[in-house]
């Protein structure tokens, strides 16, 4: 019988769909300077991050407020944290006031209590060689990590 790893299981929780019910944006690495510069003319505040993610959701607008980051590498690490989608860029130049469901873009996200140290965690783009000195991220909703979270208990 094969053990199921934790991926496995978040996997698994989402087939069950526990991030299309709940607000989600899968954190997948962070742009490089060169991507930045393609249309984007924003300088992030020192509690704004720029990420390349992927929509989980039909339509998630600029405004959408998260409430959790959820680590797919550990529960131990999945955090409850405020965060704010305030900017979407599809392609270059192409700004737009949402993301997708399945499309990925460079969006920004503010933390009003400031970023949080487990972001560090994520790759740069194009660094993801190593999976154990990464980790990959959802932010979500509170409901999505209580109902992970029960899940391992």
């Amino acid at each position: 019988m094969k053990i199921k790893t934790l991926e496995n299981r978040l996997i698994d929780l989402e087939m069950e769909g526990i991030f299309d019910k709940n607000l989600s944006l899968y954190l997948l690495d962070i742009p490089a300077e060169k991507d930045l510069q393609k249309g984007i003319n924003i300088t992030p505040s020192q509690n704004e991050f720029f990420v390349f993610a992927k929509g989980y959701n039909d339509l998630l607008k600029v405004g959408t407020v998260f409430t959790s980051i959820i680590s797919r590498n550990s529960t131990i690490e999945s955090i409850y944290v405020t965060s704010i989608l305030k900017f979407v860029s599809m392609r270059k130049g192409d700004n737009v006031d949402y993301i997708a469901r399945g499309y990925s873009a460079i969006c920004l996200l503010e933390f009003p209590n400031g970023i949080p140290q487990i972001l560090n965690k994520l790759p740069f783009y194009g660094e993801r060689e190593n999976g154990k000195k990464y980790d990959s991220f959802v932010i979500s909703q509170k409901e999505a990590l209580d109902e992970i979270l029960n899940y391992f208990e």
